[in-house]
């Protein structure tokens, strides 16, 4: 009776040694090129520039593996990621993605499509390891721009051992506004979704096709970074509100998670209401000539009218500059009419 004891208090204890456990010296960071400048908020066809790290103790990893994902404002996926912190990791992996493949329908490999063509695409899996294992596998299109315009699920459920599987799916619209440029084809593998704490279980595989030449980007070679374009397609919608993005990383046995949330609006659309009308320019003409505290000179204090929501001109879009003129009725006047 004491062995057996014993043996399962063995048990129990490796199993808290095997699982995922949150490190307090274990730090990821994640940003946006506006997190300090306008509450983070972009319109709709601006590129948002996110940029992370992550530490251990202090110290930089340099070969981590970041699960990265994007949420719409209605909590679907925009895209998932697979970001390395550097160096990609070496592995083994128990499972991993062997490769991506765009097909055409009868799941011939094809690398040219055309503005609303259908494209299928190959994805193939492998468990390395001598257990059934639960997998989710996802697939990302990104144009050339960085616009993401298609996300798909393509497997959730459990890959059988020693054994490569693959999965193909068709058809998947190509837009008939599509970027033209090298269109990249990203496959994830995880646990579960990062933003109810799934790991990557392996660096993610990519593929591209032309819809016409483009140059690739360049590799990142410290830190993860993406710059996701907030670009809507035919078959993409992107509606205003609040986003997510998640980025989660499994250290050893030391888990860590980060998330930052940013905001899209229509450029003009003071009100907030998905249209760019007389409301927004009526908004704009009560406040007209107010400006902020401080706009010029320390202790200033804002006028009597002041109405920061009116304030939506500066260099870039909501990048406000502290006064409410001619330019904010430009910016209204130019996306009047306009619907999210």
């Amino acid at each position: 009776m004491k062995a057996f004891i014993a043996a399962i208090l063995i048990v129990l204890f490796l199993l808290v040694l095997a699982r995922p456990a949150y490190s307090t010296g274990l730090t990821v960071t994640l940003t946006t090129d506006r997190q300090a400048v306008n509450g983070n908020i972009y319109a709709i066809g601006e590129i948002v520039s996110f940029a992370g790290n992550v530490s251990d103790d202090g110290v930089v990893v340099q070969n981590g593996t970041v699960l990265f994902e994007v949420d719409r404002s209605n909590g679907q996926p925009l895209l998932i990621r697979t970001l390395t912190t550097g160096q990609t990791p070496a592995g083994p992996w128990n499972l991993q993605v062997v490769n991506v493949t765009p097909t055409d329908g009868a799941e011939n490999p094809d690398y040219t499509f055309s503005p609303g063509d259908d494209a299928g695409f190959s994805v193939a899996v492998q468990n390395n390891g001598g257990l059934y294992s639960p997998a989710v596998v996802t697939l990302s299109l990104v144009f050339s721009n960085g616009a993401p315009f298609k996300f798909l699920t393509m497997f959730n459920g459990t890959l059988a051992p020693g054994q490569i599987s693959t999965i193909w799916t068709y058809p998947v619209s190509i837009p008939t506004n599509a970027v033209k440029g090298q269109v990249m084809a990203y496959a994830s593998i995880f646990n579960t979704y990062p933003k109810s704490g799934g790991v990557a279980l392996s660096p993610g595989t990519s593929a591209s096709f032309n819809i016409s030449s483009s140059s690739p980007r360049s590799p990142v070679s410290s830190g993860f970074n993406l710059g996701v374009s907030l670009t809507p397609s035919t078959y993409w919608t992107l509606p205003l509100g609040n986003y997510t993005a998640y980025a989660t990383i499994l250290d050893g046995v030391l888990f860590g998670s980060v998330q930052t949330t940013f905001t899209v609006k229509l450029p003009g659309d003071v009100n907030g209401d998905g249209v760019v009308n007389m409301k927004d320019i009526a908004i704009i003409a009560r406040a007209f000539g107010s400006h902020a505290a401080n706009h010029d000179y320390p202790g200033e204090p804002a006028s009597s009218n002041w109405n920061p929501a009116a304030d939506i001109s500066g260099s870039l879009p909501y990048v406000p500059d502290g006064i409410v003129n001619m330019k904010d009725i430009a910016v209204c006047a130019r996306e009047f009419g306009m619907v999210a």
